[in-house]
């Protein structure tokens, strides 16, 4: 993209998503009674959106260095993205590279959850420079809200489990993936709120928080159905892990093209305006 109106550009980016997320659900349909053309096409497409993600974090990166709060907090979010992919690679092994049976909890799970550190870091380091722009009320009902939602999932999942006594270590990952994602809900609603009056600095984390409510919601919801109905299929959650990863996508590709300095872009753009 060139240069171009706030707008304009949020509005692109907002719509490539929706309309890779809109294919792959027309995809995702067409072979819906092939169970495993279904895993393939969810796992793979899961696993394209992640890279992608990932692919804009270690840009960044690569461009930013690690000076500056921006520098460590980008090379902590591109650290954590790498966690996820591995655990989404290791998944996709376990699913249609394996003949064995999907192990719960497995290495893929201790490598997701090992990446809410790294983003954790990310987010509240990246609050706190912004803490003073803050408005306390704000802050509460962020909090309150949350609290509310999610704490009321930990106990729900806990008292009507049918793994409380049979399998504590999965009960206790069903239960850490909501209570982790409801950690990261704070800090990038709140986020978004300071800089939402912004043109250029509201568009990445309108994508970033997007991203974490939509994973926050997958995770709790399909966590509760794990533990209370182990043995049930569970299906239509790709969408969302998918849509989560092309908003982080989303968000990072947004950070780079408007944040991060690049020599022969500014040169481009410059020539472009002066012919």
């Amino acid at each position: 993209m060139s240069a171009t109106h706030p707008t304009s550009f949020f509005r692109n980016v907002v719509i490539t998503i929706a309309t890779l997320v809109g294919i792959y659900g027309l995809a995702y349909i067409a072979v819906f009674e092939d169970q495993y053309a279904t895993l393939i096409l969810s796992d793979l497409s899961i696993n394209a959106a992640a890279a992608a993600a990932l692919f804009f974090a270690l840009l960044i990166l690569y461009r930013q260095k690690l000076g500056g709060l921006h520098g460590k907090t980008y090379a902590a979010f591109a650290i954590g993205l790498s966690l996820w992919f591995a655990a989404e690679v290791v998944q996709t092994y376990y699913e249609i590279g394996s003949e064995e049976e999907v192990p719960f909890p497995s290495i893929a799970d201790a490598l997701w959850l090992l990446g809410y550190v790294p983003f954790g870091y990310h987010l509240f380091v990246t609050y706190r420079f912004f803490v003073k722009s803050a408005r306390p009320h704000t802050l509460f009902v962020v909090l309150a809200t949350t609290a509310g939602i999610f704490g009321s999932m930990v106990p729900i999942t806990i008292l009507s489990s049918s793994l409380l006594v049979d399998d504590i270590p999965a009960l206790f990952v069903n239960v850490a993936y909501p209570a982790l994602d409801a950690a990261l809900i704070v800090p990038a609603i709140m986020m978004f709120s300071i800089l939402r009056k912004g043109k250029l600095g509201s568009i990445p984390w309108v994508l970033l928080a997007a991203s974490i409510l939509i994973i926050a919601a997958a995770d709790s919801v399909f966590g509760y159905i794990s533990a209370t109905s182990p043995d049930s299929e569970i299906w239509g959650f790709s969408i969302l892990y998918l849509a989560g990863y092309l908003l982080m996508a989303g968000a990072l590709y947004c950070h780079d093209r408007l944040f991060v300095f690049n020599r022969s872009r500014a040169v481009r753009v410059w020539q472009e305006q002066n012919k």
